[in-house]
């Protein structure tokens, strides 16, 4: 026996060796292992004598290969060493010494020549053995690529990986048993079609941007008859070179087209630069149709959503460029808010009223005047103008790049029962499909924290705020265990910050899932703004608080408070509708987004400070480690003074009737004192459906100390649509007329 004897590798194209040096180490052969097909394929090239062993998914007879006196021959498809047995073999052989390699061409260099395309850049990387969320997450991105699948990730699992990333490479091919019976390759229409199919696994997937024709490199001038559109809703060719000019496009990224029309802005930029993903937004049903059409006759790559800019803006994926053709300067405010930072918006206008005010968002305007020459009847030319068209443009703000570093968190679900291993190697495979080596921070579910299979700094969120957040897999199991369809990719994201983007999905272990997401924070740029609302509606509103809910990157509140900034809300903000009841939580979740980096708005009707969520979220900042700032509001009492006609001018005492935080002896104390005192009293909290018999408990205290006589107002919903307002005395005061939108004064001395 030898334990230095070569052992030869023999790649094979369609069963057979490549070239005479491989055919010869075959004929010479005293051992040959090989699969059965591959050992059946080449039978009549062996020595009579030759003894065959057949090499199954475990490998383990490529033990024998290394202890037998030889000559042996191990038999691969292709390449050995390109994702082959090569690597195998060397481990059992203690090194590459002993190797003799005779390659056949690869099944990837196979697929790139029967495309006719080059594959110098190609990322290459297999799935034979599984785990195509991680691969996928590795070629997302690449400008040409090739995926080799296997038995438990085929190439439909790549393509709903790839689908699920955001991926939009618009050459997809599966190349399948190449330079065998039963070869095949299937041109795919797009990402969606592969993970729709149902394909052999033994098959390699083609990836790539194909280079446009050089005259698709032209930014706009295509003639306006190259597209259908409806009576004439098209951006003019002149104008459009305009527009893409200051586009600026860039080679990969995110393009919005907004108010699409005819799509010709987007199919023009989807023609000159094929790295983009290019999405046209439009309302109309048949224009939506017509860019579909349009792309597809032009052999664009345009993603088409259908439906009512700014509310579908939520939706997509965060621009670098965006035009915007239509939709009115709520579209244009909406669009710019989404960008990227240091993104560029570009907008055209047909009235200069518009265009004046996209001038004060953007900072630039220029006014396109096209003059086109028409035949006369004796021969002559004249020019006829085209209504003049005004074009804003403008660009976000670039990040702080030496101000901001990366962040890459994994969130983290496990069960009750799961062990430290099994979290660790559920981690350590998603950071390995991030090509990340650590982990800057980890985020869990707040049910799980102190769970001893996580790391002692996890950061935790409530499920009602992990439900908020949009992931790519949600789970219905989870939702029902837990309280939120998604724990390791929604934590992931809130804890990388906003804008940070999953760049690894969930992967399952048997107890535990891990996800991996990546922002850019700043140190302390997490912070929480307390906006009082005022008491109704925005006209009760100040400038203050209208700019905090604006510019935050999540705003946090009861729900109905929620509802009334509406209108101020913004595409790609975090927002999250509270329940009564719940303002430790919503505190809570304020203060764990700031250390994140979030900017937060947290807002209360009429003055944050008084009977709300000031002195909840201060009283949790303690710590000092997050920035809190008080944007007041009119109080809802002054609102119902200003209402009823009897400004509290005197001194006057603000007293709440909840006992949910202080005890009804207290209360009690602080009525008769005030109303002793000969000062005014407003009541808030006066009555609800927990509180039923507390006003009337209090009117009888009150009655101790004052006239029955006492003047009484009761103002419900002041200042808002439903206002209301009861002028009454203490004795005749029924409790029953006030519910929790109410406002009770009470007359001082």
């Amino acid at each position: 026996m030898a334990d230095d004897a070569p052992v030869t590798v023999v790649g094979l194209l369609g069963g057979r060796p490549v070239g005479d040096a491989a055919t010869a180490a075959l004929a010479s052969a005293a051992l040959v292992a090989g699969g059965r097909v591959q050992l059946a394929a080449v039978a009549d090239l062996l020595p009579p004598d030759a003894r065959t062993v057949v090499v199954g998914a475990g490998l383990g007879a490529l033990d024998h290969v290394g202890a037998d006196p030889g000559p042996a021959v191990v038999l691969a498809s292709g390449d050995p060493g390109f994702f082959g047995i090569v690597r195998a073999l060397a481990a059992r052989l203690g090194g590459t010494d002993r190797l003799v390699v005779h390659p056949a061409p690869s099944s990837v260099s196979l697929a790139f020549a029967r495309l006719g395309l080059p594959w110098d850049t190609a990322v290459v990387r297999s799935c034979h053995t599984g785990d195509a969320v991680r691969v996928a997450a590795e070629v997302a991105r690449a400008e040409v690529a090739a995926v080799l699948t296997g038995p438990d990730a085929p190439p439909e699992a790549v393509g709903a990986a790839l689908v699920a990333l955001g991926a939009h490479h618009r050459l997809v091919v599966v190349a399948t048993r190449l330079g065998e019976p039963g070869e095949a390759l299937v041109r795919c229409t797009d990402l969606a079609d592969l993970a729709a199919g149902r394909f052999d696994h033994r098959s390699v997937v083609v990836l790539a941007h194909p280079s446009p024709p050089a005259k698709a490199a032209a930014l706009g001038g295509r003639p306006v008859a190259d597209f259908a559109h409806r009576a004439s809703m098209i951006t003019k060719p002149e104008v459009r070179s305009v527009v893409l000019g200051k586009l600026d496009l860039p080679a990969a990224g995110v393009v919005w087209d907004v108010g699409a029309g005819s799509g010709s802005v987007a199919i023009e930029a989807a023609l000159a630069a094929p790295g983009l993903r290019v999405i046209a937004v439009e309302r109309n049903h048949d224009d939506a149709e017509r860019v579909h059409a349009n792309a597809a006759a032009l052999g664009a790559s345009v993603d088409v959503v259908e439906g009512a800019a700014p509310a579908v803006l939520h939706r997509l994926p965060p621009p670098d460029r965006v035009f915007v053709g239509g939709g009115g300067l709520a579209v244009l405010d909406a669009c710019f808010a989404a960008l990227r930072p240091g993104g560029r918006l570009v907008a055209t206008f047909a009235a200069v009223d518009r265009a004046a005010a996209a001038h004060r968002l953007l900072g630039n305007l220029v006014l396109v005047g096209v003059d086109r020459a028409e035949v006369l009847p004796d021969g002559g030319i004249r020019l006829a103008a085209d209504n003049p068209v005004f074009v804003a443009w403008g660009d976000a703000p670039a990040a702080a790049v030496g101000d901001h570093h990366r962040r890459v968190v994994v969130g983290v679900g496990c069960s009750s029962t799961a062990v430290a291993d099994e979290v660790s190697a559920v981690v350590a495979d998603a950071l390995a499909a991030a090509g990340e080596t650590a982990a800057d921070a980890f985020a869990t579910i707040d049910v799980r924290a102190g769970h001893p299979a996580l790391p002692s700094a996890t950061i935790t969120f409530p499920s009602s705020l992990l439900g908020v957040v949009d992931v790519p897999n949600p789970s219905a199991a989870v939702d029902i265990a837990v309280g939120t369809p998604s724990v390791a990719e929604a934590a992931a994201l809130l804890a990388a910050g906003p804008g940070g983007r999953l760049v690894v999905p969930k992967g399952k272990g048997a107890t535990a899932t891990a996800a991996v997401a990546v922002g850019r924070v700043g140190p302390g740029s997490g912070s929480v703004d307390i906006v009082g609302l005022g008491p109704g509606g925005a006209a009760h509103r100040t400038p203050a608080a209208t700019a905090a809910v604006r510019q935050a990157d999540a705003v946090i509140g009861y729900g109905p408070y929620v509802d009334a900034v509406g209108p101020l809300l913004r595409p790609g903000q975090l927002v999250f509708r509270g329940t009564m009841g719940a303002e430790a939580e919503r505190a809570g979740a304020a203060l764990d987004l700031a250390r994140c980096g979030w900017r937060v708005a947290l807002v209360s009707s009429g003055d944050a400070g008084v009977f709300a969520m000031a002195a909840r979220t201060i009283e949790r900042a303690a710590a000092g480690d997050v920035a809190v700032r008080m944007i007041p509001g009119v109080t809802a009492a002054h609102a119902a003074a200003a209402v009823a006609g009897t400004p509290l001018g005197r001194a006057h005492a603000l007293v709440t009737l909840s006992d949910r935080h202080l005890s009804w002896a207290t209360i009690e104390d602080q009525l008769r004192a005030a109303a002793s005192s000969g000062m005014a009293l407003a009541l808030y909290n006066p009555r609800s459906a927990g509180r039923p018999g507390n006003l009337a408990r209090a009117r009888d205290v009150l009655a101790e100390v004052l006239d029955p006589s006492t003047p009484v107002v009761v103002v419900t919903d002041a200042t808002g649509p439903d206002q209301s307002v009861v002028h009454t005395t203490l004795s005749a005061l029924d409790p029953e007329i006030v519910g929790m939108r109410s406002m009770v004064l009470v007359a001082g001395r």
